[in-house]
């Protein structure tokens, strides 16, 4: 059940399959906590309890989920730019809403930006640069390159505290 009237899901998380997946359930459980904390109640994230794959007509049900969700969050990496999953899964979302509430909710954007990793030579910035977006990695100058923030570290909650705000504030 979802916390927005009107939708079945408040969040949908758009990720790709191909990073690391233990980062992305945590920070999916870490943000749903906060926001249940936050907002006194449950929010309702759509899950992809069937784990659909290539093959299967996925299209239908992930369709279904986007079109009846208040608000999707994309986890970019470079690995989610490569994907055409995930820009399906963009397309479905923005052809969700008639043209002049298309990603705006009142002030509020529906469509979130959470960078996991930045893109070669900082390219996330160009990939809707209208929206403002919350970075979960530190840059590092050095041969160990940008650092992801690991899950229940300081920088993460102090993040995930900036992305629930946000959040709260949309929902």
């Amino acid at each position: 059940m979802a916390y927005v009237p009107g939708f079945h899901h408040d969040l949908f998380f758009s990720y790709a399959h191909a990073d690391d997946l233990a980062w992305i359930t945590a920070f999916e459980h870490s943000l749903q906590q906060f926001l249940s904390e936050r907002l006194g109640s449950n929010i309702g994230a759509w899950e992809d309890r069937n784990k659909l794959r290539l093959g299967q007509n996925w299209q239908q049900e992930i369709e279904t989920a986007i079109q009846h969700t208040a608000a999707f969050i994309a986890i970019v990496s470079p690995h989610y730019h490569a994907s055409t999953w995930c820009a399906r899964e963009r397309r479905l979302f923005l052809r969700s809403f008639p043209k002049q509430e298309q990603m705006k909710a009142g002030a509020f954007y529906r469509f979130l930006k959470i960078v996991k990793t930045p893109w070669e030579d900082d390219e996330h910035l160009h990939f809707f640069p209208e929206l403002q977006h919350i970075a979960f990695y530190r840059k590092d100058v050095g041969p160990v390159g940008d650092v992801e923030f690991i899950p229940g570290a300081s920088e993460f909650r102090e993040r995930m505290r900036e992305a629930t705000s946000a959040i709260a504030s949309l929902l």
